[in-house]
């Protein structure tokens, strides 16, 4: 802490909670969300350093995948993580839509599955696909409760469950050729992320 504040010899960052990450996706957003330092950010920051290292590798490649999906047929992809027994949650949408779009449909993804779940939390985040920056992000806290109109979205609301946290850390296990791909994209792995390059 003292080379890092007194420009003193030694590591600059220790390391420990805030560099286990660092060579996964999800440290180089936790690097973006120390520089913005936005309240929604911070949440979302802390949410993310609560992920052991097996979810963290597991949301990492999910997000590699989906953004290079994004970035290959322009479309918005999204992966979902209940977080905390569902207590909260995180969804990432990548693409390049207009801001105002974008949000809109970020926010109303965040939340059907913060609904979804029952969880008193989520957290949204926006990345282009290029260079896998944040766009923006969004959090929704509130209690739940029941609610007759999210209910009726739910009846049309295409089912794909978030996965979990403790879902992911058995999903990081190779999976077979005829397995379910563990992206979350339904298919099967040898139609999908086997045949991709990292």
């Amino acid at each position: 802490m003292l080379a890092r504040r007194n420009g003193l010899p030694g590591e600059k960052i220790p390391k420990g909670i805030l560099t286990r990450f660092e060579k996964l996706t999800v440290g180089r957003l936790l690097s973006q969300i120390e520089t913005a330092a936005t309240p929604e950010l911070t949440g979302l920051g802390l949410l993310l350093l609560q992920l052991s290292q097996q979810t963290a590798k597991f949301l990492s490649n999910g997000i590699d995948q989906i953004a290079r999906q994004a970035k290959s047929d322009g479309k918005n992809h999204d992966i979902s993580i209940a977080i905390d027994g569902n207590r909260s949650g995180i969804t990432v949408h990548c693409n390049e839509l207009p801001e105002s779009i974008a949000r809109e449909r970020l926010t109303v993804h965040c939340k059907v599955r913060k609904y979804d779940t029952k969880a008193n939390a989520w957290y949204g985040v926006l990345l282009d696909p290029t260079t896998r920056n944040i766009r923006g992000a969004l959090v929704i806290e509130k209690d739940w409760e029941p609610d007759t109109q999210m209910d009726a979205v739910m009846k049309i609301w295409p089912k794909k469950s978030p996965v979990t946290a403790s879902q992911s850390a058995l999903t990081l296990q190779k999976p077979a050729r005829n397995d379910l791909c563990p992206c979350g994209s339904g298919k099967k792995h040898k139609k999908c992320c086997l045949n991709k390059p990292a």
